[in-house]
């Protein structure tokens, strides 16, 4: 006790950790809710108050919570952002009978570089385009958190996620679409410029057999 005064710290209480968690939640972005960072700004904020920091122990187990609480209001705010019709589209996707496309054929759709892998791939796009999800929460998102999420939904069946309350199921199928769609635009940018590499390359090659042509025309 001696030494917490000394120090100018207190004890914590319950209340304390319930706001401490509330506040760290509050400043942390949802790509940035990892528990090595929570528990680390969880026991910056304890020293910034003057609050003895608890044990590891209580505060990974406020750190874990931290991320649910997290994870939970991010998605609230997505599902939120969608128009009906956006996620009217995203149940859609989620049956193998859907007319137009389904969540088992983005899950599928290879990296091939065949004319008709990128006639489909184009054709994803353009689709995957027209659900018209909420760039202004999206586009933040680092590479990682997304490539975490396009992981987390390919690891569930179609069944699974029809299973999730309204909100989490079209978080995760906006997160998974969103990332389809940047892998395809990278893809097709790729395609595009492999292309344009190997037109210029053939240029080049008939520039040089028309020069040679000439050279040996004149040296005879």
């Amino acid at each position: 006790e001696q030494i917490r005064q000394w120090w100018g710290f207190r004890p914590g209480t319950t209340t304390d950790a319930d706001t401490i968690t509330a506040w760290v939640c509050a400043h942390t972005r949802v790509d940035d809710a990892t528990l090595p960072s929570l528990i680390e700004r969880l026991t910056a904020r304890y020293k910034t108050l003057g609050i003895e920091p608890p044990t590891p122990q209580r505060l990974t187990r406020l750190a874990h919570s931290a991320v649910r609480t997290i994870e939970e209001q991010f998605f609230t705010d997505l599902a939120q952002a969608l128009s009906p019709e956006t996620c009217q589209r995203l149940d859609a996707l989620l049956t193998d009978t859907s007319a137009v496309l389904s969540l088992t054929a983005l899950k599928a759709d290879a990296a091939a570089r065949s004319l008709d892998s990128l006639l489909i791939a184009i054709d994803h796009l353009r689709h995957l385009q027209g659900l018209q999800l909420p760039d202004s929460l999206l586009a933040p998102l680092s590479a990682r958190y997304l490539r975490r999420m396009h992981l987390r939904v390919m690891a569930e069946s179609l069944t699974h996620l029809r299973r999730h309350p309204d909100q989490r199921r079209y978080a995760l199928v906006t997160l998974f679409c969103y990332s389809r769609m940047r892998d395809l635009t990278d893809r097709l940018i790729e395609l595009l410029l492999q292309n344009v590499h190997k037109m210029s390359a053939k240029a080049e090659k008939r520039v040089d057999q028309e020069l040679w042509a000439d050279f040996k025309r004149v040296t005879g």
